[in-house]
């Protein structure tokens, strides 16, 4: 799973944004730590709709695809104190999307200018 136990991350793309908590108790953990989270942060820039060039701001940038056709871009703001190696800089594979994830301002423009942001880029499939 991308998330750890105890953990928290918003993602936001397409003026959307989501909150997810995921913990390893079964006394509505989730909910609490839900309601605990602000997950604000302005350290990157990110490019957040497809269409135009508008932006949000997070602790990284990402920007994924199915098929070679790139879907979606925006940011990633997680709880970097509950776990903070969660969302390494670099390329994820899950199922059939492909992501980038990187972690300066505007990295993510496009598939090419998000690879060659991460420097080395780790790799890491979850099938």
């Amino acid at each position: 799973s991308i998330l750890q136990p105890t953990s928290c991350l918003r993602i936001e793309y397409d003026s959307f944004f989501t909150v997810r908590c995921l913990c390893d108790t079964g006394d509505s953990c989730a909910e609490k730590l839900y309601s605990e989270q602000v997950l604000k942060s302005d350290a990157v820039t990110c490019y957040s709709e497809m269409k135009n060039n508008s932006t949000c701001q997070g602790n990284r940038c990402f920007v994924q695809r199915e098929n070679t056709n790139v879907t979606s871009r925006g940011c990633i703001t997680i709880n970097d104190t509950l776990s903070p190696e969660q969302f390494p800089n670099g390329y994820l594979a899950l199922m059939r999307y492909e992501s980038i994830i990187c972690i300066t301002s505007f990295c993510n423009l496009d598939w090419k200018s998000a690879l060659d942001s991460v420097a080395a880029p780790s790799v890491t499939s979850t099938n």
